[in-house]
């Protein structure tokens, strides 16, 4: 059963949306939280990629 991980693009979408409120609304605080969205969304992304070739090992067994 394939089990879909969107949740790395779900954090790329909020830290844009987060950083387009921000530079609309003027709100520093924004840049931040959106900024940390995107660190959040990369991180995930980097241990779906790293956790991908141990489930293929299972699988294939």
């Amino acid at each position: 059963m394939e089990k879909k991980k969107s949740g790395s693009s779900l954090y790329f979408l909020a830290g844009i949306l987060f950083i387009a409120s921000a530079a609309v609304g003027g709100n520093y605080a924004f840049y931040a939280i959106g900024l940390c969205f995107i660190v959040l969304g990369y991180s995930d992304k980097k241990k779906n990629e790293k956790e991908k070739p141990e489930e293929e090992k299972h699988d294939n067994q």
